[in-house]
């Protein structure tokens, strides 16, 4: 299970305002964020071990349920590995 808590405030100029944790372990961060059309939603990024790269994804509130959240994510694209 995942959990998304608000973090301590701070001054810093991009610090998250919520943390994610995974088992009790922090696993990523989440900024709070607006858009034209989704309204408010949150900005995560969530990083693993076991994970080649992090997962940045946008989490959306169910307008009908409030409890229900959506994750938004995309795989990136694959970079040349040409050299």
């Amino acid at each position: 299970k995942l959990a998304i808590l608000p973090a301590e405030k701070s001054d810093a100029e991009n610090a998250p305002d919520h943390r994610v944790f995974c088992e009790g372990m922090e696993i990523g961060a989440a900024w709070e964020r607006t858009g034209e059309k989704a309204g408010n939603y949150l900005s995560v990024s969530i990083d693993d071990p076991s994970f080649t790269q992090p997962i940045r994804a946008n989490l959306f509130q169910s307008d009908a349920e409030k409890s229900v959240w959506a994750l938004h994510w995309s795989r990136p694209s694959k970079r040349d590995e040409r050299g």
